[in-house]
């Protein structure tokens, strides 16, 4: 039970982590000033990462169970 308070712990701070990112200021590359409008950091972080902080954010372990019903699936085969 321990470790799996953990994993759901880890998938909220991923969670907590693409919320932040939305508004954390950036310096852009063409002026090397800091942008701090939350329009300007929102839009650079769908071109930018947004992506892969989602993939990360997805509990897999738990999904894969739904797209294969009575099939045993362990972390090794994964």
């Amino acid at each position: 039970m321990g470790i799996k308070v953990l994993e759901n712990f880890i998938d909220i701070l991923f969670a907590v982590d693409i919320l932040i990112n939305f508004r954390t200021s950036f310096i852009s590359s063409s002026t090397g000033l800091e942008i701090k409008d939350g329009k300007k950091i929102a839009i650079n972080y769908v071109k930018g990462r947004l992506l892969v902080d989602i993939l990360a954010t997805i509990p897999f372990e738990k999904l894969i169970p739904l797209f294969f019903p009575g099939k045993k699936i362990s972390k090794r085969n994964l």
